[in-house]
């Protein structure tokens, strides 16, 4: 089914009756495209309206593939006191919303709103996969002082928002919010001068999340109302190239942001909570197996009003140094940043390794590699991770032979240039001694009851000391 050049399938009320529904079922596709030839501020359009107390119609598509494009709209609006009608996608392959009507900026657009008292309707899409593109938007918004009603996405496959409208800097949107317009606009729908509805909430349920190349996820009231709640289930979220997750308020209490994941990255992107006025800022908290991040921010903040919190729970944590995390306040109380945090490198510690040396070394080597580096041992505990997220991962782990055999003719230099000067000469042990608990422990120095050749140079081994051999020494030193 095709719906194009300003097509139109609608239903309205002026009274107290509900409007009518619409109910769509298309077996192969449903395509809603472009705008009139004719009348340039028309688009293609399949709507319910109500103006006044009546309900708008509900509006419900089943279909395989919904594509709407160059400003075409899906849509329910209340105008009156009247709830504004459901949307209901149920698409078993994709739902596509791409770019907007040329000259005028209109999107192409799934939208349940309200321009009155009442409130608008929700609006859910069941798919496979979403793709919205090229300034397109997923939209349940107030511009007065109706509620705007819940974005509910089930994805089974992905969700991918991108891109913004070509020419300008509006963005690619699923969003719930409660805008303010400018004057002429005011006039021109009779809406109230102040803007006092709610945002609604944005809930996305889906395998992979992709908010790329300027697309947004967004609650937003931009008059004295509160913003809506962001939550994300998703097994991984991928923030690129100015995506962004936000929730901002001008007056109202900041909404919060839940993000759950196996795998979280972001990379020149933003997760942020804010509000304006004398009120709280929103919360931010992630759940994630895996949180990359790489020239980004997760920020709560707040004007006059105390900030909201940031909670991290996560069991790898890969951050950039060009990474802000924070929840502040202009004028109010800083909130808290809390990451919880497990392994990030099995192999380290919690502690800086520690590196056991004596003074001179003693090494079991023959003499004849005695003048190379040869071995560290270095305790670095049972694993763990550095002491804070900011210190880079080390791969050094445990005991390092740093001996090469050298080519004929080749000069070895400095065996380890982090160190100054010469080397410190490594010799094999010499003697021995014996602690009073019992221990024995090789010295560097020999005996004085052993002669220095007791540890041959060819063989590397200790003679054994005899009874004999001391007998004898002692005899020798009798008749000295």
């Amino acid at each position: 089914m095709v719906l194009q050049a300003g097509g139109t399938i609608t239903t309205r009320t002026y009274g107290n009756a509900k409007a009518g529904d619409i109910i769509l079922n298309a077996t192969e596709s449903l395509q809603v495209i472009g705008g009139s030839p004719i009348t340039p501020r028309a688009v293609s359009n399949i709507s319910s309206f109500t103006f006044s107390a009546g309900q708008s119609g509900d509006l419900k598509v089943s279909t395989k593939d919904l594509i709407a494009a160059g400003g075409g709209v899906l849509s329910s609006t209340t105008a009156g006191s009247g709830k504004g009608g459901d949307i209901t996608i149920d698409a078993t392959d994709s739902v596509q919303m791409n770019g907007v009507k040329p000259n005028l900026f209109l999107p192409s657009a799934i939208a349940a709103s309200t321009v009155g008292t009442g409130e608008a309707g929700k609006l859910t899409i069941n798919t496979s996969r979403l793709v919205i593109s090229n300034g397109g938007r997923i939209d349940s918004s107030t511009i007065a002082a109706g509620a705007a009603g819940s974005v509910n996405i089930n994805a089974r496959d992905s969700v991918e928002v991108s891109g913004v409208v070509p020419g300008s800097r509006n963005p690619s949107l699923v969003i719930s919010s409660a805008n303010t317009l400018d004057e002429t606009l005011v006039q021109a729908f009779g809406t109230p001068p102040q803007l006092t509805g709610a945002s609604g909430d944005v809930t996305i349920n889906t395998q992979n999340l992709s908010v790329t190349d300027g697309g947004l996820l967004n609650v937003r009231n931009d008059g004295l109302g509160n913003a809506g709640q962001i939550h994300v289930n998703a097994r991984s979220i991928n923030l690129n190239n100015n995506g962004g997750i936000t929730a901002a308020t001008a007056a109202g209490e900041g909404g919060n942001i839940s993000l759950q994941s196996e795998n979280l990255q972001l990379g020149n992107s933003a997760i942020t909570a804010s509000a304006g006025g004398n009120r709280n800022g929103g919360n931010i908290k992630i759940d994630t197996s895996i949180l990359t991040t790489a020239g980004s921010s997760i920020v709560a903040n707040a004007i006059r009003g105390n900030s909201g919190r940031v909670s991290i729970n996560t069991q790898g944590f890969f951050r950039s140094p060009d990474t802000a995390i924070a929840a502040s306040s202009q004028l109010g109380i800083n909130g808290t940043v809390q990451i919880n945090t497990l392994l990030v490198n099995p192999s380290r510690d919690l502690t800086q390794p520690e590196v056991v040396r004596s003074t001179p070394e003693i090494a079991s080597v023959c003499q004849g590699r005695s003048n190379a580096a040869a071995s560290e041992y270095v305790i670095t505990g049972t694993g763990g991770i550095p002491s804070s997220p900011d210190d880079l991962l080390s791969s050094n782990r445990g005991w390092h032979d740093n001996f090469v055999v050298p080519i004929a003719g080749e000069d070895l230099g400095e065996p380890n240039s982090s160190r100054s000067g010469e080397p410190t000469q490594l010799v094999e042990a010499q003697g021995w001694r014996q602690n009073s608990d019992g221990t024995i422990i090789l010295t560097a120095e020999p005996n004085t009851a052993i002669s220095d050749s007791s540890v041959s140079t060819l063989s590397c081994r200790l003679q054994p000391v005899t009874r004999e051999s001391l007998s004898s020494e002692n005899t020798a030193r009798q008749h000295e």
